[in-house]
């Protein structure tokens, strides 16, 4: 995996994936973008909605952990909300890029809760916080089940023409039945034919405004029976 550190317009740092020709985040910014769609769009629509003091959240692709990390700089501050937050990738991410990336700095938070959601064991559940409960998964989430339900999925594979094993139905179909009902489901990628794909699968789709300069972005709903 060849991994060059850059800096986006918001001055956060993201990844260029040489082997796919792809950054992890949005040029226009990296923090920017992950507030936006996962934060702004997914776990704020979802408090605001349905004012729970437990929620689950199942990540798909772990990468730099920035929406694991501003997940839990959120349940930081919101004490009386408690979070499990399992997350999915295939990777672990190298020490030495870890050390280059700069959220805790822009975002002027704790930099050891950063490297703690990087370093702490796979496959182990583990308390990062008193109310934010991890746990980092090595595997193909084609290969994988979820092992209880969630109310939130944060879907953050690479581009469908980058990835396109990550885009395909019986996916989708898994994450379907790992969503809790009125669960959501929230992702940067607003293509037709994926929304077409979801609505076919039973999902509930919105189009929400996404992350300037992005016109657009997608998130569904498991709705009732």
């Amino acid at each position: 995996m060849s991994l060059q550190l850059i800096t986006t317009e918001d001055g956060s740092s993201s990844l260029f994936n040489a082997q796919l020709n792809e950054t992890y985040h949005s040029v226009h910014g990296a923090v920017a973008e992950s507030r936006h769609v996962f934060i702004k769009e997914g776990l704020q629509f979802y408090i605001d909605k349905h004012q729970p003091t437990e929620i689950r959240i199942f990540e798909v692709g772990l990468g730099t952990g920035l929406n694991a990390y501003l997940t839990a700089l959120f349940a930081k501050v919101n004490p009386s909300l408690s979070v499990v937050y399992h997350s999915i990738d295939t990777v672990v991410m190298p020490n030495e890029v870890l050390a280059d990336i700069n959220y805790p700095e822009i975002l002027g938070a704790d930099r050891e809760l950063f490297e703690k959601l990087h370093l702490c064991p796979t496959d182990t559940t583990i308390e990062l916080l008193p109310n934010f409960v991890f746990k980092k998964v090595v595997s193909d989430i084609n290969r994988y089940n979820p092992d209880m339900g969630f109310d939130i999925i944060y879907f953050d594979a690479f581009a469908p023409d980058k990835q396109p094993d990550m885009w395909q139905l019986p996916l989708f179909e898994k994450l379907y039945a790992a969503l809790s009902v009125n669960g959501i489901m929230v992702t940067y990628c607003a293509q037709g034919q994926f929304r077409r794909n979801l609505k076919a699968l039973g999902y509930t789709v919105e189009k929400v405004t996404g992350p300037p300069p992005k016109r657009e972005m997608t998130r569904v709903t498991k709705p009732l029976a």
